[in-house]
């Protein structure tokens, strides 16, 4: 057997053993790196498909350690270290990327030097700073003096940008097995929903069922949806997380109304909660008459998030976008948005910043002329019009 299959297999879910031939359980991140002041805070980070776990240790005797367990091996995880403490030189990232599995991970280097570091104990990690030099460093080097050269010549960038992306392309299609191609055709900017959709049917089954071809999949259906986003159309039936944090399909919130405003929001949005006075000034007016507000938060902190919701005492329904469906189905690119609904789910107005699939997202000013635009569906709230 070659070398190369072996890593892979030992990468897509066969495991690392420990020395009896046992498979170790859980995983032991051990760093030494000389020079770190003690007391130095390094953590461990996650970024969940934009909900960031973290743990965090102190330095002692220039030696760090991190101990778990992981349920789906091969995630991406950064060790960090604490800039309040250290500093680095601008343009010197502060952390170094681990594929983190249940195995004994060793990481040795210098302060000096960070984050240039031998990473031992990890095949994943090592297939995956292979893969990452491969298809991201040494192209980039390539294409980054093409456009500090050409950065006025529109054609010559457009021929670049078009290059390096058949380039990435056939790379995927030549290597499927590599462990991190859905994550790198997850995270592209170049393709297309099509060419994504592509490459993941080109991905063996067990890349496809893989962390990230778990999340490429799920990525790829809900874009999808938001090809049918436009005035008249049904709203796409995205998933949020209620209050206590259950899963919750919008169209079943949106039955509860004749009308519902869909507010895209965040607890550290300005303009998001200089909006809700008026919000409340139209929801008290016309909730009776069938009228409802459904706040939608784009940020996943939810300590902050329900304290906001009680510092602005709103009575209407809220939850949580882990889905990101702001993103990928809405194309939001700025916050508040706003989407009024009736209770067939259908999309009567919008008025939000969107991108380039912005076709159709701006009409009726939700912000400015709520009020108006609810009077003019349901009258006051004594029923008159």
């Amino acid at each position: 057997m070659k070398i190369t299959q072996l890593v892979i297999i030992l990468i897509l879910g066969i495991g690392i053993t420990s020395a009896n031939g046992q498979k170790k359980e859980t995983y032991i991140v051990s760093g030494k790196i000389e020079g770190t002041p003690d007391g130095t805070v390094v953590y461990l980070i996650h970024d969940n498909n934009g909900h960031v776990d973290s743990m965090a240790t102190k330095i002692q005797n220039e030696k760090f350690v991190f101990k778990g367990k992981v349920e789906v091996p091969g995630q991406l995880y950064f060790v960090k270290m604490d800039t309040s403490t250290v500093k680095f030189k601008d343009g010197i990232d502060s952390y170094t990327t681990i594929m983190l599995d249940n195995s004994d991970i060793s990481i040795k280097g210098q302060l000096s030097s960070w984050p240039d570091v031998k990473i031992d104990g990890s095949p994943s990690t090592s297939v995956y700073w292979d893969f990452y030099k491969r298809i991201v460093i040494e192209p980039r080097d390539k294409y980054r003096k093409i456009f500090e050269e050409k950065s006025n010549d529109s054609l010559a960038m457009h021929k670049a940008e078009r290059e390096y992306r058949d380039f990435l392309i056939n790379y995927l299609n030549t290597h499927p097995d590599i462990y991190f191609s859905p994550f790198l055709i997850n995270s592209s900017q170049l393709m297309s929903i099509a060419e994504k959709k592509d490459a993941f049917k080109n991905l063996p089954v067990n890349s496809q069922n893989s962390y990230y071809g778990i999340q490429l999949k799920n990525n790829i259906a809900t874009k999808a949806l938001g090809l049918t986003v436009s005035i008249g159309k049904l709203l796409p039936d995205f998933s949020v997380n209620d209050l206590d944090g259950k899963p919750v399909k919008v169209r079943t919130l949106i039955k509860q109304a004749k009308y519902t405003l869909i507010d895209f929001w965040a607890w550290w949005c300005t303009p998001c909660r200089a909006d809700i006075p008026n919000m409340k000034k139209v929801y008290n007016a016309f909730h009776d008459n069938g009228f409802n507000i459904l706040s939608i938060s784009t940020d996943t902190n939810v300590e902050k998030w329900k304290k906001a919701i009680k510092e602005e005492n709103t009575p209407w329904m809220h939850a949580m976008d882990y889905s990101r469906a702001n993103k990928l189905i809405f194309d939001i690119t700025a916050i508040p948005g706003y989407i009024l609904v009736n209770e067939k789910g259908e999309m009567i107005a919008f008025d939000m910043p969107t991108g380039s699939r912005g076709k159709n997202r701006t009409g009726k000013g939700l912000r400015v002329d709520l009020y108006e635009v609810i009077d003019g569906l349901l009258g006051n709230k004594d029923g008159s019009k």
